[in-house]
């Protein structure tokens, strides 16, 4: 179970709870070069608005200011690992349920082909964004999953297209939506989620 923030004891919680509050808790003091952490312990209303999945080790994001792609998500893992090998078991087996529930939602949803791209980069991470002499690299990991189209598609009278398709992505090519529009495309992927997929 996925607790946020606590500032006093939990009534009636497991030890492995506790352990997690306190975890969670203090995730962004722990990685305080980490991006993603502060937005995973403390998210905005309108990052809570593109909450497409949550399970228990892994959140599933529309990124609302790249959807060059339609449906474009990130699935973040929940607590803070570096490298894909420190993952545990339950959250590779919880990562690969929540992958196929998403490629099957975004087919449902926008007849988006088999073809998914998935990948795990993590590159800005090792980037300081200033000269400060302390930082050190807190990679954080998520993946980035881009679904791809053989034609347009149109969401709230905005269209979409995959001009790269059957080829590899033009990764700078962006394209942001108002916070409606994202609500329909995650209310559109909600729709048809499921883990059984």
């Amino acid at each position: 179970m996925y607790l946020k923030i606590v500032s006093k004891p939990l009534k009636n919680a497991s030890i492995e709870q506790h352990r997690k509050a306190y975890y969670y808790k203090s995730m962004a003091t722990q990685f305080p070069y980490c991006e993603i952490c502060p937005i995973i312990e403390n998210p905005s209303q309108k990052e809570l608005a593109m909450r497409i999945y949550e399970g228990d080790h892994w959140l599933v994001t529309l990124r609302r200011h790249n959807q060059a792609l339609l449906g474009t998500s990130f699935i973040t893992l929940k607590e803070h690992r570096e490298s894909l090998p420190d993952l545990t078991r339950e959250q590779d087996e919880e990562f690969r349920v929540i992958r196929n529930g998403f490629i099957h939602a975004v087919g449902a949803a926008f007849r988006a082909e088999s073809n998914l791209n998935l990948y795990c980069l993590m590159n800005y991470a090792f980037k300081s964004s200033n000269d400060d002499p302390n930082f050190v690299p807190q990679p954080h990991v998520h993946y980035h999953a881009k679904p791809r189209y053989s034609g347009p598609r149109t969401i709230g009278g905005v269209e979409f297209t995959d001009p790269e398709f059957g080829g590899p992505l033009e990764l700078r090519r962006t394209q942001a939506v108002s916070l409606p529009i994202g609500k329909i495309i995650v209310a559109d992927i909600k729709a048809h989620f499921s883990l059984a997929a």
